[in-house]
């Protein structure tokens, strides 16, 4: 039963999501098990052993921006003092 007023978000499994960042799979449950990357379990019994996970992808853009590595300001070099100046 589907209420028309809530769109359904799509939603892709940890496998697509490894596919998509270039890692294994074990690492995205990670992220999930660790709770760095929201996922929701589908499995029919959530306590049972091997649990079945998926996570919408406005959850995952989120957690790219939120790991992504901003480049630093470059500043500039500082002179080494010569210090055979003042011996």
């Amino acid at each position: 039963m589907t209420d028309e007023t809530t769109p359904v978000q799509p939603m892709l499994s940890p496998r697509q999501i490894a596919t998509r960042l270039g890692c294994s799979f074990d690492i995205v449950l990670d992220f999930i098990h660790r709770g760095e990357l929201p996922a929701i379990c589908i499995s029919v019994n959530p306590l049972a052993q091997k649990r079945r996970y998926r996570v919408s992808i406005v959850d995952l853009e989120r957690f790219i921006a939120a790991r992504s590595v901003q480049r630093p300001i470059s500043r500039p070099r500082r002179r080494r003092a010569d210090y055979r100046r003042y011996v």
